[in-house]
């Protein structure tokens, strides 16, 4: 989509920058001085899936299971719970998050 196909006007696409730079500026600004424990909690707020279980695929196996994301390592990988709770690491490349599918 457009700025110009959402609001129907022309937009001065400078402007626009600015602003978005202004604002990213700020939010940066202030989470500059959080400690390394508020920053992850700020992360884990949007992270999806977080201390809830949803539905993925293994892609290496293609088996459907639903797990429960418990944190993310400094490497990226995914902190996940199985449901027999076991507790794995994955990368996101060994796994598809199945949105659309019912509880397992």
């Amino acid at each position: 989509t457009s700025l110009f196909n959402e609001t129907g006007k022309e937009t001065n696409v400078q402007w626009v920058c600015l602003q978005l730079f202004q604002l990213i500026s700020g939010e940066f600004e202030e989470k500059m001085n959080w400690s390394m424990e508020n920053l992850y909690s700020e992360y884990y707020t949007y992270l999806y899936g977080f201390q809830q279980f949803i539905n993925i695929t293994f892609l290496e196996t293609s088996e459907k299971t639903s797990v429960k994301i418990i944190g993310v390592h400094e490497s990226g990988l995914l902190k996940i719970e199985l449901l027999n709770g076991e507790k794995k690491d994955v990368d996101l490349k060994e796994i598809r998050f199945d949105f659309h599918h019912n509880e397992l």
